[in-house]
């Protein structure tokens, strides 16, 4: 821009701003810095959300093997009962023992070569 000044023409110095004062780029930095910023939070809520539905598949498990294991226990400990062990006895046909006659071994001392 020119300006006439006492008949000479003087250029008048235009002061040019950078680039992140235009408020048109400010904004444009805005929108995209919220932006990022949105899809970053949806990311990890929808993971929050994923592992939410893990941890709950997870404890229906948890609670379903400890059903299983306690189960198992009874059943155990029924099938180790001494009134099911003598029956299971009896079915085997086997011979009372009447007399135990041990072995005595002398004192002696072993020998080496």
């Amino acid at each position: 821009m020119t300006q006439k000044f006492a008949g000479v023409y003087s250029q008048q110095i235009e002061k040019k701003q950078p680039a992140w004062r235009n408020i048109k780029t400010l904004n444009g930095f805005l929108l995209l810095l919220i932006i990022i910023g949105s899809l970053y939070y949806i990311t990890g809520i929808n993971d929050l959300v994923i592992k939410g539905f893990k941890l709950q598949a997870l404890k229906v498990t948890v609670n379903y093997l400890v059903g299983e294991n306690k189960k198992m226990n009874v059943e155990t400990m029924a099938l180790k009962s001494y009134g099911n062990l003598a029956k299971r006895i009896e079915n085997l046909n086997m011979v009372a023992v009447d007399n135990i006659d041990y072995i005595k071994a002398d004192n002696g001392v072993a020998l080496a070569r």
